[in-house]
């Protein structure tokens, strides 16, 4: 069994003991992790505007179709009540 001396034992965030070698590469690559996580939710950011802009461009153009297809059905209408005056003369 290696025993380590007291001095080079730190312990991490669960409580199990590391040796400050380890301790340090895991600093980094948390740092690393964290620098990754910045630009990933950086990206998520970015990807959530373009959805929501998206998402109301798509509302506009549905109230655009819904009242096309409203003036639609008005004119239908029209045109079949206009037309059975004009053909029972």
């Amino acid at each position: 069994m290696i025993q380590k001396s007291e001095k080079n034992i730190v312990r991490d965030v669960s409580g199990s003991e590391i040796t400050k070698n380890e301790a340090e590469s895991l600093h980094l690559c948390c740092n690393t992790r964290h620098g990754e996580r910045q630009r990933l939710q950086s990206s998520l950011k970015a990807e959530v505007e373009y959805l929501r802009s998206f998402n109301k461009q798509l509302k506009q153009e549905r109230d655009d179709l819904n009242d096309y297809i409203y003036e639609l059905s008005v004119m239908v209408y029209d045109f079949k009540h206009t037309n059975q005056y004009s053909l029972s003369y």
